[in-house]
């Protein structure tokens, strides 16, 4: 219940500024101002055929683009049903306003008038007298041409967007490119340094296995040194012990 009365304004609020948008004078200044010919029906014929098709409910929801014309935003949503329907009102509203024969009731119910019953919209036009339909295919034809050329531009609008979200993913797709790129640098550098690193690390082994192998080498000449002045002392020994002997021995005779 309470989320529901939060709701509730907001959808209120989303509907009037929909409404506020929807502005059917200002979407019939400029059909008739897209047509070619003269219209000798009063404005406010339009106003209310344009009014009819109740863009301002959910039976054809009013998407206002901010960047296109109302007539344009009209249009869009436009079926061709509903460019019949907006012709059979206008012709309504003529044939009243010059005090002619009205048309059918069938021309005005079960979603006749709205654009909504196909089956409907036949049966009107198929009923209706020569004259009427004439002017009604007069109002036809304007109404399709208008919005013909108020389409066209937004088919050019939806060019110009196509281009710009092109133009946008390119930049996008180049700028990744570019970190791509210098991440790879980033790496390579790394690895480059890294490698530098490990060749001094193995120069640098290479070094110390020469040096202890230098050393191992002086340490066996040392050795071998040692032992040869070993052996040259004890043949030292050995001669001096055999002085004293031949000594001890001469005094023992005399």
């Amino acid at each position: 219940m309470i989320i529901t009365l939060l709701v509730l304004p907001l959808i209120a609020t989303a509907l009037a500024e929909m409404s506020a948008k929807y502005q059917p004078d200002l979407i019939a200044i400029e059909i008739l101002d897209a047509t070619n010919s003269d219209q000798n029906v009063p404005f406010d014929c339009w106003i209310g055929a344009v009014e009819s098709l109740e863009l301002d409910t959910l039976t054809l929801p009013y998407v206002y683009d901010t960047n296109l014309s109302y007539g344009t935003n009209f249009c869009s949503l436009l079926a061709k049903n509903q460019q019949k329907a907006l012709g059979i009102e206008l012709t309504k509203c003529h044939m009243e306003d010059s005090g002619r024969s009205l048309l059918p009731k069938v021309c005005f119910t079960n979603g006749v008038s709205n654009g909504l019953n196909e089956s409907g919209l036949k049966e009107c036009l198929s009923t209706i007298s020569e004259e009427a339909f004439i002017i009604y295919s007069q109002f036809f034809l304007h109404i399709e041409e208008a919005c013909t050329k108020l389409t066209q531009l937004l088919i050019i609008h939806r060019k110009n967007e196509a281009i710009t979200r092109f133009e946008e993913s390119s930049k996008m797709l180049d700028e990744k490119i570019q970190q791509s790129i210098l991440l790879q640098d980033t790496i390579i550098h790394s690895m480059t340094v890294q490698n530098e690193y490990l060749a001094q690390q193995h120069e640098d082994t290479a070094k110390a296995r020469e040096e202890i192998s230098h050393m191992i080498q002086s340490m066996v000449s040392q050795n071998v040194l040692l032992g040869e002045q070993k052996d040259i002392l004890l043949s030292m020994n050995n001669v001096s012990s055999m002085t004293v002997s031949v000594l001890s021995f001469s005094s023992f005779l005399s």
